[in-house]
């Protein structure tokens, strides 16, 4: 007997890095102080203190990245494709995010048609992460300093998608449906920020 497998129609998730040089100059840009002026927790559901607007219209190559991105992501999952003649993608926000010891960002979605999340800086070694135990949970541990997404099911059951983020992650680029809900741990094992960029694309009708 022969048998076909159909598969419903999901937007996914889409991995990349920047190049070497756009993270350089990405951190040079983030670290600077006159990229800190437009406090942006107002807008943002996190329990981090310093999150900062990111003044993207500023930096083209970032934008060529992730409009090159956007379009790969759409392609890939079938999403808003093709354009119609009055549409055009657009970067439509970015944000900084510079998490401290102690600090989460709980579940939460965002605006847009696909969000991003580029990690910049991180200041820990995962290994010693996942090693401390500090409430003798069992599981504890599965958890620390992870990015995680939650999602629903055919069968309306709720899955997670954990990822442990280490320094190698230095520069990876996630893209995603911009209602995916996800979440961040917090990190304990070290005194330095761990940075985040993210932000959402979106499609412009142009009339």
């Amino acid at each position: 007997m022969n048998f076909n497998i159909l598969n419903p129609w999901n937007p996914g998730i889409l991995e990349g890095r920047l190049p070497n040089n756009l993270l350089q100059d990405l951190k040079q840009r983030v670290l600077n102080q006159d990229s800190k002026k437009n406090k942006y927790n107002s807008q943002l559901v996190a329990y981090i203190k310093e999150e900062y607007q990111y003044p993207y219209e500023t930096h083209p190559e970032l934008c060529f990245f992730l409009l090159n991105m956007y379009e790969t992501w759409r392609q890939k999952f079938n999403v808003d494709n093709p354009l119609q003649a009055s549409q055009i993608p657009i970067v439509n926000d970015v944000w900084v995010n510079c998490q401290e010891k102690g600090e989460y960002n709980p579940n939460h979605n965002h605006g847009g048609s696909a969000s991003f999340v580029i990690w910049v800086n991180i200041p820990y070694d995962i290994e010693k992460e996942l090693d401390v135990d500090y409430y003798t949970k069992q599981n504890d541990r599965l958890k620390k300093a992870a990015f995680e997404f939650t999602y629903s099911t055919l069968t309306n059951g709720i899955n997670t998608m954990t990822l442990w983020v280490n320094k190698s992650d230095e520069g990876k680029i996630l893209m995603f449906p911009n209602k995916m809900i996800h979440c961040v741990y917090p990190f304990t094992t070290s005194d330095d920020t761990r940075i985040s960029v993210a932000g959402n694309m979106a499609i412009l009708n142009k009339f």
